[in-house]
């Protein structure tokens, strides 16, 4: 067992003890608990098992080695934390058999090891280094290297996330108790240039519901991950001007799906009014929202879009934007984040603020 995961569970239990908690609250958490630490280690089993099977270990490495980075830091930063050795529990492991014989067929406890031979720096790294994307995300990108197309790639999304049976992402009404991270992103979009039809963008919204982790990846991606007029949009945006939206060229289309869990289909959805405002994007719907701006999925593949194309960059407006005003905002958001981190149990500051890379695929 990994040093410190017995004092951290002994923690845990105090901290419910302290709290005086009811017993269905105390029931709910351990659900959210199992629930996290079994959705990781089902997509982490299903993940390795497909890759292997499409012969793709090559291109997909990195991918599998930052999304387990990812996991783990998340895991750590939920409340209560799970380090990683939390997510390769045995009684874990036998439910899953239990519940999903088809997707958890090759889990064993072997499993921790074999993954800390093939990948030991997320198993070292996931509470000194920063991610800068969340699982799904990378999830997506890789559906894209497996599938191409995006029929493809939204079918076999959905086949995988049946086999999955990811927690509901979304909140139902008379739960108080469903705010927990699921891996599963809401919505996913699509976005692409008429004059280059031949590329398409991808992204997917943030699957985080408790919302210090959304604001924490939400930051993190505006300093380091998305393009810098999206990340200067959003943070403008969170600061409270709204006058730094982007305007695109009208060649450029954006189509957001978000998965009907009864049918099993992803079905077309209007852009949410933070996304009006950001991105200037028509049909919006402009009812209110209650989550933050650049939770949505049209935020990544639209960065995807302006990091890739020069020519949309070059066509692509946005008022007040000027260096001077983006590193003002950066370090705005900067401050905002380690202060975050702090009180989820990441200690950083200006000279230790790492964003996790992940490594080369080894020789064998």
């Amino acid at each position: 067992m990994e040093t410190g995961t017995i004092s951290e569970s002994n923690t845990q239990k105090k901290a419910f003890t302290k709290r005086k908690c009811s017993k269905s609250y105390f029931q709910q958490e351990i659900k959210k608990i199992e629930d996290l630490r079994s959705a990781g280690l089902l997509l982490i089993n299903c993940l390795l098992v497909k890759v292997i099977k499409n012969k793709k270990l090559d291109n997909l490495f990195v991918h599998i080695d930052e999304m387990l980075h990812s996991i783990f830091f998340l895991g750590y930063i939920y409340n209560p934390k799970l380090t990683p050795s939390e997510f390769f529990r045995k009684s874990t492991i036998d439910k899953l058999k239990e519940l999903f014989p088809e997707s958890s067929q090759n889990l064993t406890l072997e499993l921790k090891d074999e993954l800390m031979e093939l990948f030991p720096e997320p198993f070292e790294k996931y509470k000194s280094h920063l991610p800068t994307r969340t699982p799904f995300s990378i999830l997506l990108n890789m559906m894209e290297i497996l599938y191409g197309t995006e029929d493809k790639i939204k079918e076999n999304l959905q086949l995988l996330l049946k086999e999955l049976k990811f927690p509901y992402p979304l909140h139902k009404s008379g739960d108080e108790y469903q705010h927990y991270y699921t891996l599963e992103a809401t919505v996913i979009c699509v976005c692409y240039s008429e004059t280059h039809l031949q590329k398409k963008y991808y992204g997917a919204s943030l699957s985080c519901r408790l919302r210090k982790a959304k604001r924490i990846l939400i930051d993190l991606s505006c300093l380091k991950t998305w393009h810098e007029f999206v990340s200067h949009a959003v943070m403008s945006f969170t600061s409270g001007d709204r006058y730094n939206g982007i305007t695109f060229p009208e060649s450029v289309k954006c189509q957001a799906y978000i998965r009907d869990w009864n049918e099993n289909v992803y079905r077309k959805r209007r852009p949410c009014l933070n996304c009006a405002q950001l991105f200037n994007l028509q049909d919006a719907d402009l009812g209110s929202v209650n989550h933050p701006y650049g939770n949505c999925a049209e935020t990544e593949c639209l960065s995807k879009l302006l990091c890739d194309n020069k020519d949309i960059r070059e066509n692509t407006r946005m008022e007040n934007h000027t260096e001077e005003n983006l590193e003002n905002l950066r370090d705005s958001t900067k401050a905002r984040v380690l202060n975050d981190l702090a009180e989820v149990g990441i200690q950083m500051n200006n000279e230790n603020f790492l964003f996790y890379s992940p490594m080369p695929m080894p020789p064998f």
